[in-house]
């Protein structure tokens, strides 16, 4: 495989301090390292040795790939630890695989709802989580839309055209929530878009980018998914 270099000297900020790493918990040899074509997130490579490919992520929620990968539900974790300035590292075995079509997502329903379930259900991935300060979903979805509301006061003076309109329908979302009833929270991905999941040439499926989960309503997942 060929590693494509990109010249971005922010994302390469910890380059020595991880080709330590690697050398130190993974193999002693000679490795390339390189950014991924793609991600503009946490800081990220892709990293060979000894005809192995890995990915590297700092700042990675560490024991959520522990669980899930533990269960086969995302890619291999090979290392895990600690950089002197507190950045966590997660090494996982590199997966070669393609985000899912529309046409694959009901090609492999019965599969995707399957990681699903096991994500939502399982006791290794739930001890891992924050507990919630409440199981209600009505309170999940009021602090769901706590967190839209201010990520929306960011921008609301940048779109006056707009801003009675979302004004409006936030208002909405606020009446259906305080309207919501029951409870349940489960191990929710929080962000199962398109891009966070891979599907394999021998159709295994991993769901990836795991920082956003915690405790919540499942909906949360279920509409995206549906979405």
């Amino acid at each position: 495989m060929r590693l494509t270099k990109i010249n971005v000297v922010d994302r390469y900020q910890h380059r020595r301090e991880v080709l330590a790493f690697l050398q130190k918990h993974v193999s002693p040899g000679r490795w390339q390292i390189a950014l991924p074509a793609a991600g503009r997130g946490h800081e990220t490579y892709l990293a060979q040795s000894g005809g192995e490919t890995y990915f590297v992520k700092l700042g990675a929620r560490v024991a959520n790939y522990e669980a899930l990968a533990s269960l086969n539900l995302t890619p291999e974790v090979v290392a895990t630890g600690w950089l002197e300035d507190g950045a966590s590292v997660l090494v996982q075995a590199y997966v070669a695989g393609r985000n899912p079509s529309w046409q694959d997502f009901r090609r492999y329903q019965e599969h995707i709802a399957l990681v699903v379930h096991k994500t939502h259900h399982s006791p290794a991935i739930l001890r891992v989580l924050a507990a919630a300060p409440s199981p209600d979903y009505k309170d999940a979805g009021m602090a769901a839309l706590t967190r839209l509301r201010h990520k929306w006061e960011a921008y609301r003076a940048q779109v006056t055209a707009v801003a009675d309109f979302i004004d409006a329908a936030l208002a909405q979302l606020q009446q259906d929530a305080q309207a919501m009833t029951g409870s349940g929270l489960v191990a929710s991905h929080n962000d199962i878009c398109n891009a966070n999941w891979l599907i394999t040439s021998d159709e295994k499926i991993f769901l990836v980018d795991l920082e956003a989960m915690s405790l919540d309503d499942p909906a949360h997942d279920m509409g995206s998914l549906l979405w």
